[in-house]
């Protein structure tokens, strides 16, 4: 949506602020509303992404994100939008920490449970498992830089492919699923 105003010559940082600011409204007029709060979240989901394209530090919305989605998620707790999208907050903190050659194990195992719980509630979902395949080759990268890293590339094939097999299967999943396979080849010729 900011992409597509910025496209428009709007800045999509404003745009994104006075997004956050309505939702902040609507939570305080409707702090019972799972859809005012999952409104919040999925904003400030965006706001971190931004903060990554920018190389920023996009650890305050993400937290931010997590938190208002789990607001969401307790008073809908089969809200599947929010549990994919609190599990992309969960992964691109991870990313980020990854990146800073932190571990990021200490989120992605609860946005692995995320996407898990996508995949029960929408046995369907190509999407989930596309970003479960994300986040089985983001661990596999962390791994390599400690020791055996194939069982997450193994993990992280087949969620590709099962992403690959479902309803709404998300075409770049092939090309996922092609990068898993030549990162599990590449651990045995070396």
């Amino acid at each position: 949506w900011a992409q597509h105003e910025a496209g428009r010559g709007e800045d999509p940082a404003a745009l994104l602020d006075a997004a956050a600011a309505d939702a902040a409204r609507a939570v305080e007029i409707g702090p019972d509303a799972s859809a005012a709060w999952f409104r919040k979240g999925s904003i400030a989901v965006d706001r971190g992404l931004r903060a990554m394209n920018r190389l920023e530090d996009p650890t305050p919305p993400f937290e931010e994100a997590i938190r208002d989605l789990g607001r969401a998620l307790e008073l809908s707790p089969s809200y599947t939008d929010a549990w994919r999208s609190r599990g992309v907050a969960r992964l691109n903190l991870g990313l980020y920490r990854l990146l800073r050659g932190e571990d990021p194990e200490p989120v992605y195992g609860p946005a692995e449970r995320d996407f898990a719980q996508v995949v029960k509630l929408d046995a369907g979902s190509g999407r989930a498992r596309l970003l479960l395949g994300h986040l089985h080759f983001n661990r596999g990268l962390w791994c390599l830089r400690r020791g055996p890293a194939e069982a997450s590339f193994v993990e992280a094939a087949r969620a590709y492919a099962e992403a690959l097999e479902a309803r709404d299967a998300p075409s770049e999943a092939a090309l996922w699923l092609g990068h898993a396979h030549l990162q599990t080849t590449e651990m045995y010729t070396r």
